[in-house]
């Protein structure tokens, strides 16, 4: 899974987490919305009428207070525990 982000997409991960409540994304946004979505940042709710609503998700919050995406950190620790040459090779974590 791709995790890094674009500019685009991080602007607006950070504009849909400042809203005070859920975001209506115009139509010119539905690409870069997707893309957050796919990843699992945002979570948009189709409703009967008009277009979806948007809400930053737990692992979009976690991305922007860390900036990594918390599935590509546990991939990297996984990685980690089953090689141990490359363990010994890592820089030391955050929680070392």
């Amino acid at each position: 899974m791709k995790c890094a982000l674009s500019e685009k997409q991080a602007a607006m991960l950070r504009e849909i987490a400042a809203a005070s409540e859920a975001v209506v994304l115009p139509p010119k946004a539905i690409h870069t919305a997707a893309a957050l979505e796919k990843r699992g940042l945002i979570k948009r709710t189709w409703r009967s009428s008009g277009p979806p609503v948007t809400v930053v998700t737990a692992d979009g919050r976690y991305y922007l207070k860390y900036g990594k995406h918390p599935r590509g950190v546990q991939a990297a620790k996984e990685r980690l525990e089953e090689d141990a040459d490359e363990a010994a090779r890592a820089p030391p974590t955050e929680s070392s």
